[in-house]
């Protein structure tokens, strides 16, 4: 007597899934990452240091993020300003995130004093378009 005339059902699924194929293959694992190494302690004999570059760019996503214009991105620059200093050409890049000319020009008075590399101030009046606004930056930017 066969086993498919005994429980037909049974049969059935068993055959069915002989015939089946194999299931997909799992993908590897990610491979484990090695932590990074922490921070290295600002030296206070230094000087002012930039913001550190993982910060600067936290800043920058967040600034990309905030939905609420270029007042709340002037308050967000005004707070990371408050504790950091930046590098020329991370102030221009702030500037460039701000939409309209007054506020460019409103954020000047407000980064001038936590620039680290002065000598490179061209980087940040040449992000503004107009001859008054160039000038009034660089105003700004001497009288810091």
């Amino acid at each position: 007597m066969r086993i498919a005339s005994l429980f037909p059902p049974l049969a059935g699924a068993l055959l069915a899934g002989a015939c089946a194929s194999p299931p997909p293959p799992r993908p590897a694992p990610e491979p484990i990452r090695a932590a990074p190494p922490p921070p290295r302690p600002r030296d206070p004999d230094a000087g002012p240091q930039p913001m550190p570059v993982d910060e600067f760019k936290q800043l920058v996503r967040a600034l990309d993020r905030e939905p609420g214009g270029d007042e709340a991105k002037l308050t967000m620059i005004r707070t990371a300003a408050a504790g950091n200093w930046f590098l020329a050409g991370e102030v221009a890049l702030l500037i460039d995130h701000l939409t309209y000319r007054p506020n460019k020009l409103a954020a000047l008075p407000i980064l001038a004093g936590r620039i680290t590399d002065r000598d490179e101030a061209w980087k940040i009046v040449e992000k503004f378009t107009y001859r008054e606004d160039k000038a009034q930056a660089e105003a700004e930017l001497q009288a810091r």
